[in-house]
């Protein structure tokens, strides 16, 4: 697929980090050269997995990367472990921040912490909109943004 140019088939695998256990698919060794890993190693990209689509990003493991895929994501795609996949993938923009509504009016109304969250990699800014938006109630997620404006400005 040409909106897709990278694709490989690959299995569903367990893969152990500490205490947690997750559902993946390994990158094989043969596209490392050709993708920016050495500048971007959690390299983020946009996947096609038997229909199902995602978003998520490559992770490192000693000299392999990995991506993550959700069990309940499999279950309802009818897909399991040791499954063999077709798995396409594009590059996405490297920079690219989702920032939750909440958090976004709590930054437009704070120069000082709008100034600080700038400074921050796109890295670090989607760690704190993740924590935000991964809040489940609307009390949770008005705390989390008040965390993230004074740990912005302090």
């Amino acid at each position: 697929m040409a909106d897709f140019p990278y694709s490989f088939s690959g299995k569903i695998v367990e893969h152990h980090v500490g205490h947690y256990v997750y559902q993946v698919v390994f990158l094989p060794s043969s596209l490392h050269a050709a993708l920016p890993l050495a500048k971007y190693p959690r390299l983020r990209i946009e996947v096609k997995i038997e229909g199902m689509q995602a978003e998520g990003a490559w992770q490192p493991t000693k000299g392999r990367w990995y991506f993550m895929l959700s069990r309940q994501r499999l279950k309802d795609e009818g897909l399991a472990l040791g499954d063999e996949v077709t798995f396409l993938f594009r590059l996405a923009d490297q920079d690219t921040v989702e920032v939750p509504h909440e958090l976004a009016v709590a930054l437009s109304m704070n120069t000082a912490a709008q100034a600080a969250w700038e400074q921050l990699t796109p890295g670090m800014r989607r760690g704190l909109a993740h924590r935000v938006a991964s809040a489940l109630k609307i009390e949770t997620r008005e705390r989390r943004v008040e965390a993230v404006i004074e740990s912005l400005t302090t």
